[in-house]
């Protein structure tokens, strides 16, 4: 998605890089070319006796337009009906994690199992919070990817280090004014940043799942379920239940959006607005250079061979810019530099997750564990994560670590956080996109 400072119209008129204009001069310079080639070499009884008056063209001419631009009109809705789809899958996936790390968070809830309110059961908790935060990005990733229609694993990498500024174009201003590719064949744009990344054998079992997002979103249901029978998720059942209704109301955004990239307009609407619009173009210069110059009976001096080719090429150019314009949005997340800002919307749905988990942050979290080398890697696993592999474990675990060697909001003096220089402490969820928005240095 294209960024752009209002107040400067004019300047607008002049940037190329997204626009629909310059694909349709080629077709305005046809019309006008065309025009000035009638005025010059076809003699003025023809076009008489081809047309006495532009009334039969008309009304060609008033359902092309209408045609077109009902067609945009249509395609403009179906793109922020997407971004609103998208935008509520967002909304609740993070409402829903942040319930889901908040109610597993009481204090009295794990103790008993264990026997100690020490380290323990907070290893156990955190792991079980890093492997939901995991798997919370991945679900939003891959939902994403879908839309794109993108179905290689190979384009979700893992996301920086907590605290370091994302290495993908963001496009928005306000998620960091990184610049977007115009390109799908450029492989940042393709690019989805998940937390912890991805293991082998994650890789190999959504390849062989038909619904990847319902996939994972099976396994989010099973770990809550699984986590509130092994004691936490200490919420009140009737509280805990917004939980769910608010995973499922993520799901449906989810599937609004899949909505409008599985559905394309109709064809044969396509395809009677394309043959129209062209067919226009073809046909209006006849008019022009009958009607434009001096009018049905060419008694005028001194024509005027400049106005048909000028008002062919500034109306050919419209119909066709506004064609090209509604096939963009029909899809709004496939055509880069002005689909849906699919690398924002998921850093910003990471960073989220890293707030979330800053907010809930203990000072026994400053303690960084052994390499997992040396360390049990099913010592400290609920039974949430019996179904998890073994790579799964550990890099989640590795994940677990890379927070917690961060400092968090709550750990850094009030002053130093007013003052300028805090932007690139080390915060966990988004000091560089701090930094960037913000036109810090």
């Amino acid at each position: 998605m294209l960024i752009y400072r209002k107040g400067t119209p004019f300047l607008h008129m002049f940037r190329l890089t997204g626009s629909a204009i310059p694909q349709a001069i080629p077709f305005g310079l046809y019309t006008a070319i065309f025009t000035l080639l009638i005025e010059l070499f076809v003699p003025a009884s023809v076009l008489s006796n081809l047309m006495q008056h532009p009334y039969p063209f008309q009304p060609f001419a008033y359902i092309s337009a209408f045609a077109l631009v009902f067609r945009t009109q249509v395609a403009y809705n179906r793109f922020w009906e997407c971004a609103t789809a998208l935008t509520l899958m967002s909304g609740k996936w993070g409402d829903a994690f942040t319930e889901a790390i908040t109610f597993d968070e009481l204090i009295n809830t794990n103790k008993r199992e264990y026997g100690e309110a020490g380290a323990k059961w907070l290893e156990v908790r955190r792991r079980y919070q890093m492997l939901m935060a995991r798997r919370y990005s991945l679900c939003h990733a891959l939902a994403l990817q879908y839309v794109r229609r993108d179905d290689s694993l190979s384009n979700l990498v893992e996301a920086p280090e907590a605290g370091r500024k994302p290495s993908v174009p963001m496009g928005p201003g306000a998620f960091g004014g990184m610049n977007q590719p115009s390109s799908r064949a450029d492989p940042k744009w393709q690019q989805l940043e998940v937390l912890g990344g991805l293991t082998e054998s994650e890789i190999q079992t959504l390849e062989n799942s038909a619904d990847r997002v319902g996939f994972i979103f099976a396994q989010i249901m099973h770990i809550s379920a699984q986590r509130r029978c092994d004691g936490g998720l200490g919420s009140d059942p009737p509280v805990l239940s917004r939980y769910w209704q608010v995973l499922g109301d993520g799901s449906i955004g989810m599937r609004q959006a899949r909505k409008i990239e599985d559905i394309p307009f109709p064809w044969p609407y396509t395809q009677a607005v394309t043959a129209m619009t062209y067919l226009f173009i073809v046909v209006f210069p006849l008019v022009l250079a009958h009607f434009a110059n001096c009018g049905a009976d060419k008694t005028c001096i001194a024509p005027n061979y400049w106005v048909g080719p000028f008002l062919g090429f500034i109306t050919s150019t419209s119909y066709v810019t506004l064609d090209i314009v509604s096939r963009a949005l029909e899809d709004p997340c496939v055509h880069p530099p002005n689909d849906l800002p699919g690398n924002a919307m998921q850093c910003a749905f990471n960073n989220r997750l890293l707030t979330t988990l800053d907010a809930v942050r203990r000072p026994a979290d400053a303690v960084v564990n052994k390499s997992d080398e040396e360390e049990d890697v099913d010592k400290y696993w609920g039974e949430c994560a019996e179904l998890e592999a073994a790579d799964v474990r550990r890099a989640t675990n590795r994940f677990l670590k890379q927070w917690r060697s961060h400092e968090s909001l709550s750990d850094l003096n009030v002053r130093e956080i007013r003052a300028p220089s805090y932007r690139g402490k080390g915060m966990v969820a988004t000091p560089g996109v701090v930094k960037l928005s913000s036109g810090g240095k």
